[in-house]
Parts: C-alpha cells; structure tokens; sequence
C-alpha cells in the first residue's frame, strides 16, 4: 500500500508543477458553473476528470517521466493499480466540485438550473466511462499515441453530460434525485463494473508496453 501511495503522490506533484496554469481556468468555471444552469456544474465535473487524469500522464510524456516511471522497482501491476486509485479520488473530487457548485448556485439563487445531486449517480458513470476507456489508452500507448481516442472520449463525456444535465437535472427545487430510485444503484453499479473491465486489460496493455526513445 506504501508504493501505491507514494506513486499517487508523484501524480499529485505534477499537478502542482501546473496549477499556475490549470487552476484559475478551473476556478473561472467553477464560478460560472455556480452562476449558470446545472448543465454547466456537470460540464465543470468533465473538465475535472478530464484535467486530473490526462495532466500527469501529458506532463510525464513531455518529460520523459514516464521511462523513469517504468523503470521504479515497483511492479506494473501496482503501478496500474495506484493510477486507478488515483482516478477513483479524482472521480469523487470531481463529483464534489460539481456539487459545491451547485449547491452555491442553489444558495445564492442564481442561475437557471436544476439539481446536480440529482445527477450524482450520472456523474458517477460518466467519471467510471471515462476513465475505463482512457487509462488503458494512457498505460498501454501513451498520450500521443492515443491522443485522438483520448480526446474523442473527452468529447463523448462532454455531450453526455450537457445533454443528461439538461434533461435529467430537473429543477433546483428538487433536491432529491431526478432518477428513479431502482435506476441510480444500477447507473454506479454499471460505471463499476466498467472499470474491472477495464482494469485487466489496462494491466495486460501496460505490462507489454516498451519503453525505448
């Protein structure tokens, strides 16, 4: 568990080489999210995973971190297992951030829109989706290689999330979620399972990959 973590923390590093850069474009919608309908809280969930989860793996592809990380006396297995963890944070990071801003919208009665808490579990799935497609992509080609699939799934979550936040959201006043109750045990239950899918095949991607200039 000690090496998991420790690989995490390094992805959490990244991060803080470029928050210069990606923070105050997150913070920028955030406050729109906040101030506009539900659809843009669900939009601000898809930046995040998608900012969280392609950063570091872009930072060590343009570094050539990625050599260095293939050549840690920490067996693959564990290097796949702990970008899952880490995906797994940043799914859940995000559904707070969409949430945080929804809920200040709905506080300060701004805006137009209906209840991102309604759309949890959608967010949940679309997170789950997202990342069983690209991690294996990520892990087994690398970012520019599989830079084309990567933004072709960003765009899917994208269109996903603004249709499903608009006509699935409901209206601010309803709190409690817009689903019905048999259909969002079985939407997280679904994005699960999405991901042990995708978790062997990321495995088996990452342990043929090489590692040559």
């Amino acid at each position: 568990m000690k090496e998991l973590l420790s690989v995490i923390r390094m992805d959490l590093l990244k991060l803080r080489s470029v928050a210069g850069a990606m923070f105050p474009l997150l913070i920028i919608v955030f406050f729109l999210s906040a101030t506009l309908s539900v659809s843009a809280a669900v939009f601000l969930y898809v930046i995040v995973v998608y900012f969280f989860v392609y950063t570091p793996a872009a930072y060590d592809e343009q570094s050539k971190g990625d050599y260095l990380t293939g050549s840690l006396p920490v067996r693959r297995e564990k290097l796949v297992a702990a970008k899952y963890l880490y995906d797994l944070a940043v799914v859940a990071g995000a559904c707070l951030a969409a949430l945080a801003a929804g809920g200040i919208g709905a506080a300060l009665k701004l805006g137009r829109g209906g209840s991102v808490a309604g759309m949890l579990p959608v967010l949940i799935l679309i997170g789950c989706a997202f990342t069983a497609v690209v991690q294996p992509l990520i892990l087994g080609f690398g970012v520019t290689r599989a830079r084309y699939w990567i933004l072709a799934a960003y765009a899917f979550g994208v269109a996903a999330a603004t249709v499903l936040g608009m006509n699935v959201g409901g209206t601010r006043a309803q709190m409690p979620s817009a689903l019905p109750g048999w259909l969002a045990p079985l939407l997280i239950l679904f994005g699960a399972a999405l991901l042990a899918v995708s978790y062997p095949i990321a495995r088996r991607l990452y342990a043929r990959r090489q590692f040559t200039d």
